[in-house]
């Protein structure tokens, strides 16, 4: 989950993460280009306006597998 406000985090993982799958989260574009050059991750769920990078830059720049 990328997105700027905590609270969708928590929504998100209340209601759709917690019974299927691990979760992890990124406040920033960054944060979450770093989470994701380091692990395996099936799903990126990414808010289109954050501050600095938005959620269409980060997946201009996601790696390719």
């Amino acid at each position: 989950m990328v997105d700027d406000e905590p609270q969708k985090h928590w929504l998100l993982e209340a209601h759709l993460f917690r019974r299927v799958m691990k979760s992890s989260k990124a406040a920033s574009g960054e944060e979450a280009l770093e989470k994701l050059s380091n692990n395996q991750i099936d799903l990126v769920l990414l808010d289109v306006i954050m501050p600095r990078m938005s959620g269409f830059e980060v997946l201009e720049k996601l790696p390719r597998r």
